[in-house]
């Protein structure tokens, strides 16, 4: 069984390559302004790899029970939750003007974190397998898997995700072209790179950092939110999925094809990840947080926020679109950072 899964994962992880050198290829005429700077695939997927194979090989699910994989895992989460709390805490020293020596005045804190990330690390392949394990039943139980299993099984990694410089033509609100970059570009450099980009091929671009990333294994961005991971993780092995199929072969051949993709992507995603909250999370089912009254016996739901950011964004879509189909580009990008400046001030 170990060795027939390592070979679907590398025969998984050639597929993925190849589908991700066409991206570059399609990118090829903007990528003057970003080879020194794009994030390495080759490398990352072969560690992954690697660990993955040797996970693989310990076959950890059958020592693990249901109950003692849902402690490990809240372990973990509490751990990054603990991890974060300390950056936070980092990151107010260097920048409370009225701290001198912000280096020295941390150093308990860089000490205690790293301690804990060093558990973090030992304790990060065991939470990869059972959350795994979890999601290959969730698969099953939906109908999504072949003879009973999920195909490609679920395999996925926490890491430090690419940064995404995203292309767009100015007439038109479109992706035409996304290519990965280094995950540690500093502000500076990033409002630099979109400057540049734009100043010399008058196009929009904008870098974003991406939650996810669909190679095999998979690559997905640490978080303390296991809702939110566990939608993520679902959702990038629907585009595994997707990758053996007409749909996900298809992916860059057009705008409407790869936004067909990403919606199948999403609803697979959101499908998955609540039939393993349900199965082994309940308690992240809630619907809204409760507040107690000062009796401290009547739940009531929180007031409904004034400020609707759904409805407002598409209202900004809906606009921006129309001017664009007037040709109106001044115009929509000065409306845009006027509603840009709104979402602001809305605490967006």
């Amino acid at each position: 069984v170990s060795s027939r899964n390592i070979l679907l994962l590398t025969l998984l992880t050639f597929l993925q390559a190849s589908s991700n050198l066409n991206k570059l290829n399609e990118s090829e005429f903007y990528r003057s302004y970003t080879r020194a700077i794009e994030f390495d695939y080759v490398t990352w997927t072969a560690n992954a790899v690697e660990r993955k194979a040797r996970s693989i090989s310990l076959d950890l699910p059958q020592y693990i029970s249901s109950s003692s994989g849902k402690e490990i895992v809240n372990e973990y989460f509490t751990l990054i939750q603990t991890i974060d709390q300390i950056d936070g805490q980092i990151e107010l020293l260097f920048a409370d003007p009225a701290v001198e020596d912000p280096d020295s005045q941390s150093g308990t804190l860089k000490n205690t974190r790293n301690q804990l990330m060093n558990t973090l690390e030992l304790i990060s392949p065991v939470t990869e397998t059972i959350i795994q394990q979890q999601t290959n039943e969730a698969i099953a139980r939906l109908g999504l898997g072949f003879l009973g299993k999920p195909f490609p099984p679920v395999l996925y990694q926490v890491s430090s995700t690419p940064l995404e410089l995203i292309i767009s033509p100015r007439h038109i609100i479109r992706q035409d072209a996304d290519i990965s970059l280094q995950s540690d570009l500093t502000l500076e450099d990033i409002i630099s790179l979109e400057k540049n980009v734009e100043a010399g091929m008058d196009i929009s671009s904008i870098v974003v950092r991406t939650g996810g990333i669909g190679l095999y294994p998979t690559m997905i961005m640490r978080t303390s939110d296991l809702p939110w991971m566990l939608e993520t993780i679902c959702h990038e092995w629907a585009h595994n999925f997707l990758t053996l199929r007409p749909l996900g072969i298809n992916y860059d051949t057009s705008p409407q094809l790869r936004t067909m993709n990403e919606t199948a992507a999403g609803i697979v995603g959101k499908e998955i990840s609540q039939s393993i909250l349900t199965e082994n999370y309940p308690e992240f089912l809630a619907g809204s947080p409760l507040i107690e009254d000062t009796t401290g016996t009547t739940p009531i739901l929180p007031e409904t926020e004034v400020f609707d950011f759904r409805k407002e964004m598409h209202l900004t879509r809906i606009t921006v679109d129309e001017m664009l189909s007037e040709g109106k580009i001044e115009a929509a990008e000065e409306y845009m950072e006027l509603r840009r400046a709104f979402f602001w001030e809305n605490g967006y």
